[in-house]
């Protein structure tokens, strides 16, 4: 019996399993799974890079009161001043670098390094800027 938050999480998740049957010889096994830690070793460089980008940006006096301020506007429900917050904050963000843009291209070079195919880059990509 599964339990329901488990389900519920499941529902949630974008992440599936499949399972099938195959004829794989033991090499053949041995380089799917050589490819899957490269792409994962791509994703936690990413990972990485994103991730310090983030902090520099969170720590900043600015982004920490630009913050507040979008809370407080929120809150209170003033669109203009709720805009105008979040233009500042989309600015900064663009200013540190942590963008889908970046992080798009960060991964270009990144699975070059690692020799991986396009498509599972950028997955990989999507999945990190997702969280």
């Amino acid at each position: 019996m599964i339990q329901p938050e488990l389900k519920a999480y499941r529902r949630c998740s974008d992440r599936h399993v499949l399972v099938l049957e195959t004829n794989l010889t033991y090499v053949e096994k041995c380089q799917i799974f050589h490819y899957a830690d490269l792409v994962r070793k791509a994703g936690n460089e990413l990972t990485g890079i994103m991730k310090k980008r983030y902090d520099q940006l969170v720590r900043t006096k600015r982004y920490r009161k630009l913050k507040r301020l979008y809370k407080k506007y929120k809150d209170a429900d003033n669109k203009k001043a709720l805009k105008d917050v979040c233009n500042q904050m989309k600015e900064m963000q663009k200013q540190y670098d942590v963008t889908w843009d970046y992080c798009r291209t960060s991964m270009i070079v990144i699975k070059k390094k690692y020799g991986i195919d396009a498509v599972f880059a950028l997955t990989k990509a999507e999945d990190v800027f997702r969280g």
